[in-house]
């Protein structure tokens, strides 16, 4: 418990800043197979463009375990027994917020063009330590977060795609 706390001490100390964004972006919702939302619910998402570059980093080593872990949501070094899926959103970047932590912006403080989500809350497994990023599963700084409410993320329609099919580029 205290080695986790201080690799999240550690992130938040090197965290770089969040990347600015379009006025459009395409975003992705990461969740286990035939998870279902209600209208209301905010949603974790992540660029699309970040995701897809990972996956090219890491070529034919791009694995589903791998991208969990990525984005904070598993720890475990092997494969999900569990199929996950990818939600791929076309949003008007104004209806999005980052998930900041309480000591890196107030609740509704703009930072690099959106403003800070009103409920910080936890992005992936643990705390996400701030900067606007989701935590790997080592502690380290990973993708950029945003928040975005269901109904405002469907305004121009969504595509669903197995995670693995997603990965090998499909």
């Amino acid at each position: 418990m205290i080695a986790a706390w201080l690799a999240l001490q550690a992130f938040a100390a090197e965290c770089e800043p969040p990347a600015a964004v379009p006025d459009r972006a395409s975003v992705v919702w990461v969740a286990p197979a035939g998870r279902r939302v209600g209208a209301a619910r905010a949603l974790d998402v992540v660029r699309t463009a970040d995701v897809r570059s990972w996956a090219s980093r890491n070529g034919d080593g791009a694995t589903v375990g791998g991208l969990l872990r990525w984005m904070g949501e598993r720890r475990r070094p092997t494969e999900p027994k569990r199929a996950w899926m990818v939600v791929v959103f076309d949003v008007d970047t104004a209806v999005l917020c980052r998930p900041m932590g309480e000591a890196e912006a107030a609740p509704g403080e703009v930072v690099v063009g959106l403003p800070s989500c009103e409920k910080p809350g936890p992005i992936g497994k643990d705390d996400e330590g701030g900067c606007g990023a989701r935590v790997t599963s080592e502690g380290t700084q990973g993708p950029d977060a945003y928040r975005v409410a269901w109904r405002d993320a469907v305004t121009d329609g969504f595509c669903v795609v197995p995670l693995e099919r997603f990965l090998r580029g499909a």
